[in-house]
């Protein structure tokens, strides 16, 4: 029983080891957006291309806010992952884990 359980923990703690740098490295990655940022047009631009860079405005605003929304899901995953993670260490610990 006992071999059993130092396998067991040999096997996780390998494991643990191994894909332990992914797990570091996987918050270390900082999302940019993809937004186009447009450029102001001459000061004597045509009517046209006035109203273009209006709307590649607009635009551009819908892309940086849809960018910070799903960055705000992104938060809310993550704390839910954490508090999940918290429960399960504590319930863990109540049934005599250590």
């Amino acid at each position: 029983m006992k071999s059993r359980i130092k396998s067991f923990l040999a096997v996780n703690s390998m494991a643990i080891i191994l894909l332990s740098p992914f797990a570091v490295c996987a918050d270390k990655y900082i999302p940019e957006h993809l937004c186009f940022k447009p450029e102001k047009p001459l000061f004597m631009a045509s009517k046209y291309h006035k109203q273009i860079y209006e709307e590649d405005v607009k635009r551009y605003k819908f892309c940086i806010r849809d960018f910070i929304r799903e960055q705000e899901q992104m938060i809310i995953i993550h704390k839910e992952a954490i508090k999940k993670a918290t429960n399960d260490w504590n319930e863990f610990m109540e049934e005599g884990g250590s």
